[in-house]
């Protein structure tokens, strides 16, 4: 075997998401590689059943090892820089996500659910922490939306939970997850809402 060529004892593998997209070239070497690997883990039991399907071998093959977050304490002064940035005292309900400006994150639902809580006479400011390829597109909507008023754009932060100690509601409208590791963060700090997590596809 390769690794035992190498020099290499065990073998870990791991899957983090549902890639239903994937190159068959790469699910073929998956395969091979499988039979090679002394242990397979997934992080949810959603991506165990995926990676079960799309490399052929057994759930019971596979272990299952939730993602795991290290809880840290808010900065005081960021957090409190951070509200007065967004207006807390006007801002009305603020919703938050983090994460990567990019399609599959989803943040353009997001935006639109906020233009749907204004006709709806609810006052909310969204705050996007984080940045990405997608930036200028979701600047453009939200300003076609009437709601760029209501929308920052913090681009990437220092520390996620002076971000979570700010927001009302942790938002995760991703399209495609194993276990986002942001919401378990929102979990942690005990402000998370989340329902059938890693059970979108791509």
């Amino acid at each position: 075997m390769p690794h035992c060529l190498a020099g290499v004892p065990i073998v870990v593998s791991t899957e983090h998401n549902v890639y239903t997209t994937k190159a068959r070239r790469y699910v073929t070497i998956e395969r091979w590689l499988a039979r090679t690997t002394d242990a397979l883990i997934a992080v949810s039991e959603e991506v165990r059943q995926f990676l079960s399907k799309q490399i052929g071998v057994a759930p019971s093959a596979i272990r299952v090892i939730p993602n795991g977050v290290a809880v840290r304490a808010p900065s005081p002064e960021r957090a409190a820089a951070l509200r007065a940035r967004i207006g807390a005292a006007e801002a009305g309900i603020v919703l938050g996500t983090i994460a990567s400006l990019t399609p599959k994150k989803g943040h353009q639902f997001l935006l639109r659910a906020v233009a749907a809580l204004r006709d709806r006479g609810v006052t909310s400011t969204l705050v996007l922490a984080g940045d990405g390829p997608e930036r200028p597109r979701l600047e453009a909507l939200a300003q076609q939306l009437g709601i760029a008023h209501r929308v920052h754009f913090l681009g990437a932060v220092p520390l996620a939970a002076d971000v979570l100690a700010v927001v009302d509601v942790f938002v995760l409208p991703s399209l495609v997850e194993g276990l986002p590791l942001r919401a378990a963060r929102g979990d942690a700090h005990r402000r998370g809402r989340g329902r059938d997590i890693g059970r979108r596809r791509a």
